[in-house]
């Protein structure tokens, strides 16, 4: 019967950081309905300075495939940079050394076929202090110079984060990171005027499991 029961959870990030003269706040949240094998699952991140910069959010259904590991498909909604809907499909899970994955394919758009992976690997230093590295990387299955996205891989975001939890459900933490967006889409941010790297030190709070 156990596998019925329905059981809720959820988490957010919230840091904040300096862009230029602009303080940018980033979230990413997510909070998921169901039981062991079947959850349906909420997703919202985004960034806001002096106005909004980026929000996308995802709807998804999530099925256990195997230990440690769920298969998820649905919805993505984009209200920022470019509003438009998103088939997805992802995996996620432990893979070995306890390093979590997620492995996300988001179809449709003008670039057609687009994708990332996120990696982090919490170390636990003690009881309150973690370590974690973490690594997104970003593709693109076509140029899209009107979004000045390249094909292939065009972004990669990695960090450090130290972070001290109070308790189960409330942690802080500081975020040490590098962000350069690569290949062709470098050379069509540089022509737009846009920056191609940016990188610095976030400072943010961690509800979970809550």
């Amino acid at each position: 019967m156990g596998d019925r029961q329905l059981f809720s959870s959820g988490s957010v990030d919230v840091d904040l950081t300096r862009l230029g003269s602009e303080i940018m706040v980033e979230w990413d949240g997510n909070w998921w309905l169901g039981s062991d094998y079947n959850k349906m699952v909420i997703r919202s991140r985004g960034e806001v300075g002096r106005q909004l910069h980026a929000h996308q959010a995802q709807l998804l259904y999530s099925r256990y495939i195997s230990h440690f590991w769920d298969a998820r498909i649905g919805m993505r909604y984009d209200q920022k940079p470019l509003p438009g809907w998103l088939g997805v499909a992802a995996v996620d899970g432990l893979a070995p050394y306890g390093i979590e994955t997620g492995f996300s394919l988001y179809l449709g758009g003008k670039q057609a076929l687009t994708g990332e992976i996120e990696l982090a690997w919490p170390l636990q230093l003690t009881q309150k202090w973690v370590l974690e590295p973490y690594a997104d990387i970003s593709w693109s299955g076509r140029e899209y110079i009107a979004a000045d996205a390249g094909a292939g891989i065009n972004l990669i975001n990695a960090g450090l984060i130290f972070r001290y939890e109070f308790n189960r459900h409330i942690a802080t933490y500081i975020d040490v990171y590098y962000a350069t967006h690569t290949g062709s889409t470098r050379s069509l941010k540089r022509v737009a005027g846009e920056d191609v790297e940016r990188g610095g030190v976030k400072i943010g709070l961690r509800l979970f499991n809550w």
